[in-house]
């Protein structure tokens, strides 16, 4: 060591240099030993004065004891620093490691020594600098036998460093974690690990939401026949869920019911994906549906029901599908949907009311009115718009009518009517209804109950009041009238005849006074018919005078004056009917010509023939030739 000392650039001061450590390790100072192989590096290493002075004999003949002390010099350091667990010890021995790496970068063992330098930064902690290590050993160096070990403990450290980074770093570390994870996959296909790499990467590219390749890498592992059932079902959700993301429904349901299969039934992970496969489902129908394919998406949306029947989606799907149908007036179907969805789904309030408006419509297109009135009875009764409501039970009553339940439409007419007072024009039709359902089935009180309500309604209308309302109100006077005018003319003028005058007297000017009322309307025809009766009651009471009944025991003449004085009281009623008939007849200069007025003209012609019979058959060719 002396002669190293004073001859240190001497070709020969490695060989005596190493003839001391030898000298040392013989005479056991292992202390002494450590020195001098530290003493050595620094002396003879590529970086050294000497290093720099010698030939390339020299350089080969010192480079193999050089790389011999540098190994040993690194692995005793973190031998030494595995025991004491100190910061400096395993520093001491990356730094050896490095030196070796940076002397010998070309050796056949710098990837082994590359992996061990990782080694020792990692057991310091200095995980960022050990995954660059583990990296560089892995990929940087022809294959040896630490590449594989190498790329999988990088991706191990980037788990310890995400653990440890704080949020701004998190986000890079994890997008260099699955870099690198694809990176160990794409080197090392064959290396046992591989699958579970490529799960935990293609993970990690979906929450990246790099969907794409999420979707790639998870069918990479689908690809290599791995058998494992985790880390298949794990690839289904992660392919399942990136395509979903990515609107490829037909391919996620695909996903999701592999998936399925290798999920335990009962577990919660079972229902989620469930849910996710009904929403793939769906998702196609919404898609067939915005391309205009209507039928193919209401099939889609039954498809949910049948291939999960428990999922939370069903109740909006077959609700969907029940109205696409309806759309494309595939009315039986819908039906069929919409009565399923009312048993299945009774908790689901915000839906029922739709699929009751919506089974009244296909009820209705079906032929079934009197289905379609209870669905309109049973949306009348749902809390919420008045005025829907009042719609919805005013086209019961007419639904019911149009099934030819006549009886069923009254009672649901006049629920409305105690129920809606207004508006005019509705409830007025309803009254005109139960009034014609009551002539119909010869319920006369009741008919003439409705037919005053009628008459009431359109009196107190005020603004509301319209043609239709004042032309019904007229009808319902007219017949009213004549229900009195009936009970007039059973009225026979008997003996005692002043009793029985009077009485039929009071009943004329009573029935007049109706139809005098009835003409205040202004509605032609109403009108006309309510002249011609007038005239036709004057014309009753004259001739019922005529007729009346005699007093007993009369002698002949006593009888020709009686009956003089009977034909003096019944002119003036005759010519009062005249009058009345002349009235109806004048309306044709107005343009008014009905059946009525054709009456009073052959009552005319019948007391006047020389003046109006004529004009009857003149009135008669006019209209043959129109």
């Amino acid at each position: 060591l002396s002669y190293v000392s004073r001859y240190s650039e001497n070709h020969l001061a490695p060989q005596l240099h190493e003839d001391a450590i030898k000298a040392y390790k013989k005479g056991d100072f292992p202390a002494l030993i450590l020195s001098a192989k530290e003493n050595f590096v620094e002396r003879y290493g590529v970086n050294s004065r000497f290093w720099m002075a010698q030939n390339e004999v020299t350089r080969a003949q010192v480079k193999p004891l050089l790389m011999h002390h540098i190994k040993e010099l690194a692995e005793h350091y973190h031998t030494i620093s595995r025991k004491t667990k100190r910061t400096s010890d395993y520093q001491r021995a990356a730094n050896w490691y490095k030196s070796y790496l940076n002397s010998f970068p070309d050796d056949q063992d710098a990837p082994r020594m590359n992996f061990m330098l990782a080694e020792s930064l990692h057991d310091a902690r200095q995980y960022s600098g050990a995954v660059q290590e583990y990296e560089n050993s892995a990929y940087n160096y022809p294959v040896h036998a630490k590449s594989a070990e190498s790329g999988y403990a990088a991706l191990l450290t980037y788990d310890l460093l995400i653990r440890h980074a704080d949020a701004k770093k998190t986000g890079l570390l994890k997008h260099r974690l699955v870099a690198s994870g694809l990176r160990f996959s794409d080197h090392f296909p064959q290396d046992k690990r591989v699958p579970s790499v490529l799960t935990k990467t293609s993970e990690a590219l979906y929450k990246q939401e790099k969907y794409q390749q999420a979707s790639e890498t998870a069918r990479r592992l689908l690809n290599t026949g791995v058998t494992d059932k985790k880390l298949l079902k794990t690839a289904w959700i992660v392919y399942g869920h990136s395509q979903f993301e990515m609107n490829e429904y037909r391919n996620s349901e695909n996903a999701y019911s592999n998936a399925l299969k290798l999920t335990i039934r009962k577990g919660k992970q079972y229902k989620r994906l469930s849910e996710r496969l009904a929403a793939s489902i769906y998702k196609q129908g919404e898609k067939l549906k915005d391309q205009g394919d209507h039928a193919g998406a209401a099939a889609q949306f039954v498809r949910v029901g049948k291939v999960v029947p428990a999922s939370t989606l069903r109740a909006v799907a077959q609700y969907d599908a029940a109205t696409i149908y309806i759309q494309i007036g595939s009315w039986q179907r819908a039906s069929n949907i919409l009565e399923d969805f009312r048993l299945r789904f009774p908790k689901e309030k915000k839906l029922q009311r739709g699929v009751t408006e919506k089974l009244a419509v296909a009820y209705i297109q079906t032929g079934h009115n009197l289905k379609a009135a209870r669905e309109m009875l049973a949306l009348a009764s749902i809390p919420g718009d008045k005025k829907y409501q009042r719609n919805m039970m005013l086209q019961a009553a007419e639904t019911y009518d149009k099934a030819q339940n006549r009886k069923k439409a009254a009672s649901t007419y006049k629920a409305y009517l105690k129920k809606y007072p207004q508006p005019v024009a509705n409830a007025i039709e309803a009254q005109q209804y139960l009034a014609d359902y009551y002539h119909a089935t010869s319920q006369v009180r009741k008919r003439d109950y409705w037919l005053k309500k009628l008459i009431k309604t359109d009196k107190a209308s005020g603004k509301e009041r319209s043609n239709r309302s004042r032309y019904l109100a007229a009808s319902a006077s007219l017949i009213l009238a004549e229900s009195s005018r009936k009970s007039y003319l059973k009225v026979k003028l008997t003996i005692p005849l002043k009793r029985s005058l009077k009485k039929k007297k009071k009943l004329m000017k009573k029935i007049i006074k109706l139809y005098e009322n009835t003409i205040k309307y202004n509605v032609s025809d109403v009108t006309t018919a309510a002249t011609y009766h007038i005239g036709q009651v004057y014309s009753n009471f004259a001739s019922s005078l005529m007729k009346s009944e005699r007093p007993k025991k009369l002698s002949d003449d006593e009888r020709e004056q009686y009956d003089i004085l009977l034909e003096e009281q019944a002119y003036p009623f005759e010519e009062k009917s005249i009058e009345i008939h002349k009235i109806n007849l004048k309306r044709t200069h107005a343009g008014i010509y009905d059946g009525w007025i054709k009456k009073s003209l052959k009552v005319l012609a019948e007391l006047i023939p020389a003046r109006y019979a004529k004009i009857e058959k003149t009135v008669s060719y006019v209209e043959a030739t129109h």
